[in-house]
Parts: structure tokens; C-alpha cells; sequence
């Protein structure tokens, strides 16, 4: 399990109060090929912007280990070494093995709409099978 500790002068014990000591073993890091489907729907109940995707059955059970060990702990999602969402990083509430959704919380919906959007392109993006090569720069 990871190592924390509190950000100076935060005064609260909010998850954004801390910060992550040490980067996964390379085992617990996945990258956006364990991805299928990364897309935007409705909650069932409360009508509310969710992100959902598959993992990969080649992924499922490292991936549900891993989970399994985190619960209540945020899940940073990480593209080109920045961590998206910032201290908004979803909180894994159970062992996911095959469809993972990511709630947005209490966001006002215009907000929770663009959230959704931004996070459903990154795992889009995250889970492309090419990677991108810079031609120039103008």
C-alpha cells in the first residue's frame, strides 16, 4: 500500500491533504492498455455524468488484486506524467475486475458534464494503441 503524507500547512484530512510518498511497483502500474470503451453516461439513479470502461480480461485479475488492496484510497490517472483531476481523484469504494465507474461527486451538472468529458477523452487518449510522435514545433 502506498505511503502518504500530509501537505504542509493543510489544515484539513481530506484525501487532497496528502500527498502519495511513493510511485507504484511496476506490477500495480497500468497504463491506458488495459482500457476498453472509455465513455460518458447517466447514473442510473441520480441522473448524473459518470465515466465508465472495461479493463481487459488479460488485465482483470492484477487489476481487481490491486483495487482490492486500495479501497478508500484515491486512484490517480495519470497522462503524460500529469495527474489529471488533481485533488480530484477518484476514491476506489470496492474490488473492480471488469467495469469500472468513475462518479464525479456532488459537482453542480455543468460542471460535472465538463469533468466527465475531460476525463472520458483522457482515458480515451490514454488507451490509443499508437503513440504520438512530435513532428515540429512552430
Amino acid at each position: 500500500m502506498n505511503g502518504y503524507a500530509k501537505i504542509e500547512g493543510r489544515e484539513g484530512s481530506q484525501v487532497a491533504d496528502f500527498l502519495v510518498l511513493e510511485v507504484p511497483d511496476s506490477d500495480q502500474n497500468f497504463g491506458g492498455s488495459i482500457l476498453e470503451e472509455p465513455r460518458i453516461t447517466r447514473h442510473n439513479i441520480s441522473g448524473r455524468p459518470v465515466v465508465l470502461f472495461s479493463i481487459r480480461a488479460a488485465d482483470r485479475h492484477r487489476f481487481g488484486d490491486w483495487t482490492g488492496e486500495n479501497i478508500q484510497l484515491p486512484m490517480a490517472i495519470v497522462l503524460n506524467e500529469e495527474v489529471i483531476g488533481g485533488a480530484h481523484a477518484p476514491i476506489i469504494m470496492e474490488r473492480l475486475t471488469e467495469n469500472v465507474q468513475i462518479s464525479l461527486g456532488a459537482l453542480d451538472y455543468e460542471e460535472g458534464e465538463k469533468r466527465a468529458e475531460e476525463l472520458a477523452l483522457v482515458l480515451q487518449v490514454g488507451a490509443l494503441k499508437v503513440i504520438p510522435k512530435f513532428e515540429r514545433k512552430e
